[in-house]
């Protein structure tokens, strides 16, 4: 068994069925919410419907991802998703996901029914997954925290007390869309995605195990993709790579030893074509761009999130244009016809550059309030675990964290 998932399963056997807190002691407030029982247990597939049923306003300005991953998250080992009630109320959800093969913690997906905020629900969960952090064995190196600038900024002095601090930056754009909107790529167009190659889950172990072309494409070893900064490890990769996830690459001239070779490597990625090895393409990758899809309240949020080496944009027209077909795709599959769209890239990248290609596929209405920029933050961790008190504002004002 998983370890994070024995710690649980151990835990909660000592406390009972249904704990009361973390350590198994009646929590009552005061007001109108005395003598009330409170209760953080595990989650389960049958508190979907009740998990969903809490009205969060908008969660995530609309993109929240919960209803798409709720089954999936349960099903991994590696994340603890618990539920707080309120005399036996669902009232609360949250998600402890440790990642980077056992180094990283991030806690997610927090929310609180509106009718129950401000009683100290946020904290019973933070409580309950810092108590699993503090039994995990090997210990947990870190706790991570993802968030866009303009929180990064009304929070930084919050932030630097509680001993984070920021590793990373991406840029960030955000759209909405109409499908009728969006033309299909004529033939030609289609012609040059023939040479954005779709990367297998081994494509990526390749990569990973190149440390120069990992240094030279993701800053701090580091993909920032879905709000959670993966480190290039072989753990990570069911992550970025799923039924929801798709990494594409290109490369620049490829020195081969024969036309052989050159020619498996150029037809890997024909349209509709089974894939190949691109182990021989990889060093001399120039660009990677990963495609995300879930789908919330029904309308699909698509999310591209690009890579590219020093200075070397050459590709990116081709990788947008993949990302593009992709959209054209979902659109089809879908009933929804209106969508969101978020891109991510590095700063060497001007964002003209990824407009006027969103613009000439009809995408052209800017979402506010979003952020121009993501954020990731570390607090590493010593011997002793504590809550992060970055969370508990989130009682009372839900949708900061991813």
């Amino acid at each position: 068994m998983n370890v994070l998932r024995q710690n649980i399963t151990n835990r909660y056997r000592t406390l009972g069925s249904l704990p009361i807190g973390v350590h198994g002691r009646a929590a009552n407030t005061s007001g109108s919410s005395y003598g009330k029982k409170f209760a953080v247990r595990p989650a389960t597939h049958d508190d979907f419907a009740a998990v969903m049923a809490i009205d969060v306003n908008q969660m995530y300005q609309g993109r929240d991802y919960l209803q798409d991953c709720y089954h999936r998250f349960l099903d991994d080992p590696n994340m603890h998703a618990v539920v707080a009630t309120v005399d036996e109320q669902t009232a609360g959800f949250g998600v402890l996901h440790i990642f980077d093969e056992g180094e990283s913690a991030i806690k997610r997906a927090f929310r609180v029914h509106q009718d129950f905020q401000k009683l100290g629900l946020m904290n019973m969960m933070l409580d309950d997954m810092d108590e699993t952090l503090s039994e995990m064995q090997p210990p947990v190196k870190r706790v991570t925290h993802a968030t866009t600038d303009d929180n990064a900024l009304r929070y930084q002095k919050r932030y630097k007390q509680e001993g984070y601090a920021e590793i990373f930056r991406k840029r960030m754009l955000n759209y909405s869309y109409r499908g009728q909107d969006i033309p299909a790529l004529s033939p030609s167009e289609l012609e040059s995605t023939k040479s954005v190659r779709l990367l297998t889950s081994n494509d990526v172990i390749h990569l990973f195990s190149n440390k120069t072309l990992v240094d030279r494409l993701f800053p701090n070893r580091m993909l920032f993709n879905t709000f959670v900064g993966f480190k290039t490890v072989q753990g990570n990769i069911k992550y970025l790579i799923n039924s929801s996830a798709v990494m594409f690459m290109t490369s620049q001239s490829i020195p081969t030893s024969s036309s052989k070779d050159m020619e498996a490597i150029q037809t890997s990625n024909a349209q509709d074509q089974p894939m190949q090895s691109n182990e021989k393409a990889i060093p001399y990758m120039d660009m990677l761009s990963c495609g995300h899809l879930h789908m919330s309240e029904g309308v699909p949020v698509y999310e591209i999130n690009i890579y590219n080496t020093p200075s070397n944009i050459s590709s990116l027209n081709r990788h947008m244009l993949q990302h593009i077909h992709m959209l054209k795709k979902i659109i089809r599959e879908v009933t929804s016809n209106n969508g969101m769209l978020m891109v991510t890239f590095h700063d060497d990248i001007a964002d003209k550059l990824i407009i006027d290609v969103l613009n000439k596929y009809g995408i052209h209405e800017e979402i506010p309030d979003c952020g121009s920029e993501l954020v990731w933050f570390e607090q590493e961790l010593g011997e002793n675990i504590r809550e992060s008190p970055i969370l508990e504002r989130l009682d009372s004002s839900v949708g900061i964290l991813k």
